[in-house]
Parts: structure tokens; C-alpha cells; sequence
């Protein structure tokens, strides 16, 4: 552990990670196992040179490590290169240790291929609780939420979210309860603010209207105590769920606790109480969109169809998720569905989230002076449109 009395930062709010201080590079040297196989020795030397430490045991877990999902990708790269195979991306979530990998890559060089995992019945997962059901839905119920004085909202650190937060703030006169990941309410308010102020959406009014709730999607009751989430659940007029976990190489398991049990709780607080309208953000990748006919417009009405062919757990976890707010929906709550697809920067101002996958693929094709023959086209709407969208759907009462 290296103490620091504050991280360093960048112009924009965001980690200067150049400017960290020098660490010692002893990580994996705990509970040190020397690699026993040529094989096991080549893969300790790519992950040294990765992870940018002096050594590592063949016991010792990638993620654990300091490895991440984009790392993930630069050690895939280079055991392709270094043994001349073809390893899925999965593997290494899946094996994350030398030992694993290296036992993976020799049953692989002896011609037996990685094991699919069985399929997940994702029709099974969308199972809602009984107890989230609303007591009685009526028209002071939706003229609250057209006019609220309190609205819920989840993903505000995220990039939508941001917008969504902004436009809240601008359209309505309501208090604004954010659901955020941290440790006080000051460095909750904090991360807010940093994160508007980065796509230049900040006003220093907004700031006693925007109530900090300390909470976490993966955790019952959204993280928060059964009071708390009682106090919510009365004083809310409104919820808009934009929050989950963006992670295309992750599976739907290591997903579900944040996009499917998040939703849940979404869907309980709205049902607890005073019934409370969702409006919930949800994707175009619900569908099976390699599958679908050439030049087929995704409709408002259309059904989100079979999961069999959704690849990706973050696509998997939100169709779910989808799912359960269509079950919660046919109960009585009044629920609207918004399938974003690929999100731009702002149409203004061009600020955009800079290590989304879009903007990355950009930037890299820029950098190439090459672009990828994706055989189709590529639709990005930008951010404020998205938001503003939303927001005008979402205050009409007959959308």
C-alpha cells in the first residue's frame, strides 16, 4: 500500500495515474510458487511484463493482481503471440491463475478445445418477486411524476447519467436523490460534481437540490437501511434507473448482482408505498441484432424476442433486467422502456466519455488512418439528444 494525502489529478477531474508515485514491485511475490512448466515460466513472463511487476507465482490471480478487463485483453494478445493459439477472451476470466491458463493452453495445443460453459436459461432468471407488486396505481400518481418535487435517480456518476442529472435539473424544480457509491455524502456530492463539471454540464446552483444516497445496486435494498429505503420509497415521486455495469467482457454471472438484482430492488422501491412511475434505461443489444434482417428498424413495440443468441453477459444481464420491468409492468407499475443504442458526445460541445468503446475505436482508427469493414453501419445519437429526449418522453403523459 502506498499512503498518498489525495490522488493527483488531471484539468478534466480524473486520475493522473503518470503522476502516481513509483510502487514497489512486489505484488505476486506472496505466497510465491516458481512456475514448474516451460509453459507456465512463458506465461509468468508475459504477465510480469503486463502487470508491470518483478515476478509472479503461478497461484497468484490476474485480477487480484492489479489485472482489469482492458489489461485482460493486451495479456490475451500477447499468450496469442507467445504460443501461436487461438484463446478465447473468456479464458481469462475463466483461468485467471498461470496454473489454470497453462493446463488451458496445453489441452488446447493437444487438440481439445475450451470447454463451452452450459447455457444459462435466461428466461428462468427473469423471475420477479411476488412482493413487488404496486398496491394501486392512479391519476395522482402519474401527475406526480409529470410534476415531481422528488425524483430517484441511479447512474448519475455515469456519462448518460450525467446528462440525465443535468436535464432533471434544468426541466423540473425537484430535489434530485442520486444513488452513489461512496464512503460520506461529501464524497458522493463530490463525485457529482466532478463528473458533470467534465462534460462542462455544472451549475453551483444545482447544488442544494441534489441529495446524496449512499447505496450500491448489487446490495439488497440498493445498499441502503431498511429505513432509509422506507424514507425513499414515501418520498420519491418518480424513478429513473440508468444505472448498471458496462462490461462487454465479463459474463452474466460476474453482471447479475448490479444490471438484474439492481433492477429488482429498482422495481421494489417503486412498489413499496407510494407506487412510483420508472422510467428505465435499457439497450439496443437486447436484441439479436446479428440476426435481425438487413435494414430492420428496431420499433417501439417490438417484443425483445429469444436470448439464445445474445453473446455478451452485459447484453444478457439487461435483457433480463428488461424483462423483469416488463413482469413488473403487466403487475400494475407504471413502467416506459429506453433502448439507447451507441451514445456520442455532446452535439455541442463534443465532450464525450473518452474510454467508451465507441469513442476508443475512433480515436484508434485515427490514429491507424485505417477503419474496420464492420458490414453494416454504425448509429451514434449524442448524449444531450439522448437525455433530452428521455426527459421530454418521459413528462408526457400519453407516451
Amino acid at each position: 500500500f502506498v499512503f498518498l494525502e489525495q490522488f493527483p489529478l488531471t484539468l478534466n477531474g480524473k486520475l493522473n495515474r503518470k503522476a502516481l508515485p513509483a510502487l514497489e514491485l512486489t505484488r505476486g511475490t506472496i505466497g510465491y510458487v516458481a512456475p514448474r512448466t516451460p509453459v507456465q515460466a512463458k506465461l509468468a513472463e508475459v504477465w510480469a511484463d503486463v502487470l508491470q511487476v518483478d515476478k509472479v507465482g503461478v497461484e497468484g490471480n490476474f485480477f487480484e493482481m492489479g489485472g482489469h478487463s482492458l489489461l485482460a485483453t493486451r495479456l490475451l494478445s500477447q499468450v496469442r503471440t507467445t504460443f501461436q493459439i487461438d484463446v478465447p477472451l473468456r479464458a481469462i476470466f475463466e483461468a485467471p491463475t498461470i496454473s489454470e491458463l497453462a493446463r488451458l493452453i496445453e489441452a488446447i495445443r493437444e487438440g481439445h478445445p475450451m470447454a463451452q460453459n452450459p447455457p444459462i436459461d435466461l428466461a428462468a432468471e427473469a423471475v420477479l418477486p411476488a412482493d413487488v407488486t404496486p398496491t394501486w396505481v392512479n391519476n395522482e400518481t402519474i401527475e406526480r411524476a409529470i410534476r415531481p418535487r422528488h425524483v430517484f435517480l441511479s447512474g448519475a456518476t455515469g456519462f448518460l447519467g450525467a446528462y440525465l442529472l443535468h436535464d432533471l435539473l434544468e426541466t423540473t424544480s425537484a430535489s434530485i436523490h442520486c444513488l452513489v457509491r461512496a464512503t460520506s455524502s461529501e464524497e458522493g456530492r463530490s463525485k457529482l460534481r466532478r463528473n458533470l463539471e467534465t462534460y462542462g454540464v455544472w451549475k453551483e446552483s444545482y447544488q442544494s437540490r441534489i441529495w446524496v444516497c449512499i447505496g450500491d445496486l448489487s446490495r439488497p435494498l440498493l445498499g441502503l437501511s431498511p429505513d432509509q429505503f422506507d424514507q425513499l420509497a414515501s418520498t420519491a415521486d418518480v424513478i429513473y434507473h440508468n444505472g448498471a455495469r458496462v462490461d462487454f467482457t465479463q459474463s452474466y454471472p460476474a453482471l447479475k448482482a448490479e444490471n438484474v438484482f439492481g433492477t429488482q430492488e429498482i422495481l421494489r422501491l417503486a412498489s413499496q408505498g407510494r407506487v412510483k412511475p420508472v422510467h428505465y434505461v435499457s439497450t439496443v443489444s437486447v436484441f439479436d441484432l446479428e440476426n435481425l434482417p438487413a435494414g430492420h428498424m428496431i420499433r417501439e413495440e417490438d417484443e425483445i424476442g429469444p436470448s439464445e443468441n445474445l453473446q455478451d453477459g452485459y447484453s444478457q444481464s439487461k435483457w433480463v433486467a428488461e424483462r423483469l420491468v416488463q413482469l413488473a409492468g403487466r403487475r400494475g407499475l407504471p413502467v416506459s422502456i429506453y433502448r439507447p443504442g451507441a451514445v456520442s458526445g455532446d452535439s455541442r460541445t463534443g465532450a464525450w466519455k473518452t474510454d467508451d468503446f465507441v469513442c476508443r475505436m475512433i480515436k484508434g482508427c485515427i490514429l491507424l488512418g485505417k477503419v474496420p469493414d464492420l458490414g453494416g453501419e454504425v448509429n451514434l445519437v449524442p448524449v444531450d439528444y439522448v437525455s433530452r429526449a428521455m426527459i421530454t418522453l418521459s413528462f408526457n403523459s400519453h407516451s
